[in-house]
């Protein structure tokens, strides 16, 4: 964690504990088996997609990739919607 810590430049609180408080706060936040936990949520705060992990382009280019995909087309369909 402290090499990840120091190679991205992370500026959100990181939890971290032993495997029981780690047991705990997953069950506490409903099955949140990663973290960090990264989720895409739209407009009306439905869950869009979840992602396992931070989504940084220079750690995981695929994913950061499908989330910008995904960010595009929830947009797209909100402005169907509006503007049909």
């Amino acid at each position: 964690l402290n090499k990840f810590l120091k190679t991205y430049e992370v500026n959100y609180p990181i939890l971290y504990g032993t495997q029981d408080e780690m047991q705990k706060v997953i069950s506490d936040y409903g099955g949140v088996y990663s973290i960090p936990m990264s989720f895409l949520i739209g407009k009306n705060n439905e869950i869009k997609r979840i992602y396992p992990g931070a989504i940084l382009k220079q750690y995981d280019p695929h994913m950061f990739s499908d989330l910008i995909y995904n960010i595009e087309s929830s947009i797209a369909e909100e402005y169907i919607k509006v503007n049909p």
